[in-house]
């Protein structure tokens, strides 16, 4: 993915950051890692599927 002028991409990786950062904290809240969480997030959230 890369950054073009128009919104839409910057705010895309805005939202991948944050749901990298969230399940990250939740995952190490739980003992369960943040890769665990960022998958089935990203799948459901479906850009990159």
């Amino acid at each position: 993915m890369f950054i073009r002028k128009n919104g839409c991409d910057i705010l895309y990786l805005i939202v991948y950051f944050l749901i990298a950062v969230i399940a990250t904290i939740l995952g190490s809240i739980a003992g369960l890692g943040g890769g665990v969480i960022i998958k089935p997030v990203l799948d459901f959230y479906g850009r990159d599927a």
